[in-house]
């Protein structure tokens, strides 16, 4: 099996791609939105690892016992949009918290494999 084991779902081991070094994607993606002045309140670290557990979700759903950066692409939108609070300049700016996400994982991507 190549990558780490995560955690077991049903029995089942649910690994990541490249050795675990898309783990390092998480806490960016997370991060990024605590950066970001749209947002007043950004993703917190429960927050990355919802986004962890919609990954391995979507690798499921997908028939794959791994993740791949794909995976957080896909979730991270839905995953943290209602835990984030736009600020004045976020509200102002005419954009939902959902196209500041889009915009956000346009500008650092998915996590890359190495």
């Amino acid at each position: 099996v190549a990558g780490d084991v995560c955690s077991r779902e049903n029995g089942r081991k649910l690994v990541l791609a490249g050795g675990g070094f898309v783990v390092l994607g998480f806490g960016k993606h997370a991060a990024a939105t605590r950066e970001n002045t749209a947002f007043q309140l950004g993703a917190s670290t429960r927050a990355a690892i919802a986004l962890i557990r919609g990954a391995q979700a979507c690798a499921l759903l997908s028939g794959r016992d791994y993740v791949l950066p794909a995976d957080v692409s896909e979730v991270f939108p839905r995953t943290v949009e209602h835990r984030l609070l736009l600020s004045p300049k976020g509200e102002g700016s005419g954009k939902s918290a959902q196209r500041i996400l889009q915009d956000i994982l346009a500008r650092i991507g998915a996590p890359k494999l190495h």
